[in-house]
């Protein structure tokens, strides 16, 4: 089983994702080095310390220790200021609404949503468009993903969730703060890729 595939089905809690997560990083800091997340500093000069509960990190430049979800926590960061870049698979329903928005803004949530789910990257997004809205009768057999900016400053309110794995990532917005998370996307909405019945729609 190849690492990333072991990042996909380990939760990032279980001792074997810590063995592989460390085996990883450990490749990653023999060739290129590692940036502490203590020290901010791109360095070779880090030790790999195992042990039978969690392997770890030490470094020695600031001599800080820590663990492999530490170091990918820091490296999914928001700088203070400037934008991100999000995506959000949806239904058509949810579409059409977005659409009478002029492509500004998110649907209020119903009563039984009480999150609000946009996700860091775009192959999440299209694996849930594919694999369930463009599966679901629900939805019509028809699945969107969407691309939005989001401030900094506003997201920084939140702390980027695992929903399964380094990459399932996503912020959980509670459904009273989607109003002011609608007024801090930048720019429009936009569709970037179309699903129906598990394959994707090309030109």
């Amino acid at each position: 089983m190849s690492i990333r595939s072991v990042h996909q089905v380990l939760p990032m809690t279980s001792p074997q994702w810590n063995w592989y997560a460390t085996q990883e990083l450990a490749d990653t800091l023999a060739r290129d080095g590692l940036e502490c997340p203590h020290c901010k500093q791109l360095t070779c000069k880090i030790n790999v310390v195992n042990t039978p509960e969690k392997s770890h990190f030490h470094c020695r430049l600031c001599e800080a220790e820590f663990l492999p979800e530490e170091y990918y926590a820091a490296q999914n960061a928001l700088q203070p200021t400037g934008v991100s870049t999000l995506y959000r698979p949806v239904g058509e329903n949810e579409l059409t609404k977005i659409r009478e928005t002029d492509f500004a803004s998110f649907p209020t949530r119903l009563f039984w949503q009480p999150i609000f789910y946009p996700v860091l990257t775009q192959d999440y997004a299209e694996s849930i468009a594919r694999n369930w809205n463009s599966n679901d009768e629900n939805h019509n057999y028809v699945g969107f993903v969407t691309r939005f900016q989001v401030r900094n400053e506003f997201l920084s309110r939140y702390d980027v969730q695992t929903a399964a794995d380094r990459d399932t990532l996503e912020y959980w917005i509670p459904a009273e703060d989607l109003e002011s998370f609608n007024e801090n996307i930048v720019g429009k909405i936009e569709v970037i890729a179309e699903f129906h019945r598990g394959e994707r729609v090309t030109d």
